[in-house]
């Protein structure tokens, strides 16, 4: 999605037909119609230069977009146009961080905890100001956060998952067994509960010990099937039993639609020259990610297609699917430069279909 925006001539004023229209770049937004809501709110812009509530979206948008810098100049000037909710000082606090502003970061997320009003905003804000402090180390922040919420949560298991995050960062382990311990008979079953139990076992027990007791209990694959398959692949192929991780690979990809399994269960299939079914699973990767063309995982499915089409039809390329892999070899060319990727058998592979 391109965000093509050019500032226009400050003037004065707001009409009802700018409020409806910034309304519907929102309901825009919540369908995921990113490149229609970014017309809707230029128009809005261009009637009405100074409306606060479209250079917010806008700044909303260029976030889903990864554009931080442009992003952090819309909320600024949303802010200095009077907006002044803690979705703003979230946002705000979440792209400075994405640029390394960590001080005005910093002081974004406690504008954020400020003016959280709601149950759920305070929530929110309490839980992402905590984390931004455990990236940095800051860990009697973390703790300060922890308490406040499970003093104004104290039905609810975040405030517990901060102290174990604590104990897991400090690689102090008995510690966060010691949290499980205490919060069992409250919170066993729940799905976060559960899953720092299996990070637990991951990071303290033997493959085959995790193995057998996610095997023994069942509440994993029932409450957390995607996460219990992928411990499953990444503990299998430690043992190098190629064939069960397989299967697991299988399961996810099929079933969970889950996009790494995907990628894995592309490579497996041209390893095993099933070049059809790896470009058809490459194709649902992109479709599922049609709206994040940025995703990694977009980018191999790309790369992917292109060589398991030129081997599905044993290099006899048609005009038509030539002209596609031509474009499909410029996306990902511009992809490899801009993320600096070198790699030297994905420059070989790519000059070689480029040539077709």
């Amino acid at each position: 999605m391109a965000l093509a925006y050019q500032e226009v001539d400050d003037r004065k004023g707001d009409t009802m037909d700018t409020a409806g229209k910034t309304v519907e770049a929102v309901l825009l937004i919540g369908q995921r119609e990113y490149t229609q809501a970014a017309q809707v709110l230029k128009e809005v812009l261009e009637e009405d230069p100074k409306n606060n509530n479209a250079k917010y979206y806008m700044g909303v948008l260029c976030l889903y977009e990864l554009n931080y810098e442009l992003a952090e100049i819309f909320f600024q000037r949303a802010k200095e146009l009077g907006i002044d909710h803690c979705g703003l000082w979230m946002n705000l606090a979440g792209v400075q961080e994405n640029l390394g502003e960590m001080q005005e970061a910093e002081a974004s997320y406690k504008k954020a905890v400020q003016k959280a009003g709601e149950k759920v905003e305070r929530w929110a804000c309490l839980t992402a100001q905590a984390i931004f402090y455990l990236k940095k180390g800051q860990y009697l922040r973390v703790k300060k956060n922890a308490a406040q919420l499970l003093q104004e949560f104290p039905e609810d298991y975040e405030g517990y998952h901060l102290q174990y995050e604590i104990g897991k960062a400090q690689k102090q382990y008995e510690i966060c067994g010691a949290v499980l311990k205490k919060t069992r008979e409250k919170f066993d079953g729940k799905a976060v509960y559960l899953g720092d139990v299996l990070e637990l076992w991951r990071l303290t027990k033997e493959p085959e010990e995790v193995l057998a007791l996610l095997k023994e209990d069942g509440r994993f694959m029932e409450v957390l099937p995607v996460l219990t398959l992928r411990t499953r692949v990444e503990l299998l192929g430690k043992l190098k039993r190629y064939e069960e991780s397989r299967k697991s690979i299988g399961i996810l990809a099929g079933s969970y639609q889950d996009l790494d399994a995907m990628i894995a269960a592309v490579l497996l299939a041209i390893s095993e020259g099933n070049y059809k079914a790896a470009k058809n699973i490459c194709i649902a990767v992109m479709d599922k990610l049609a709206e994040n063309t940025e995703d990694v995982r977009y980018f191999y499915a790309v790369y992917y297609s292109l060589f398991a089409a030129y081997f599905e039809v044993k290099g006899q390329v048609l005009e038509e699917t030539a002209w596609w892999m031509k474009q499909g070899v410029e996306y990902c060319e511009k992809w490899m430069q801009l993320y600096q990727m070198e790699d030297d058998d994905m420059e070989e592979t790519l000059e070689f279909i480029r040539n077709v």
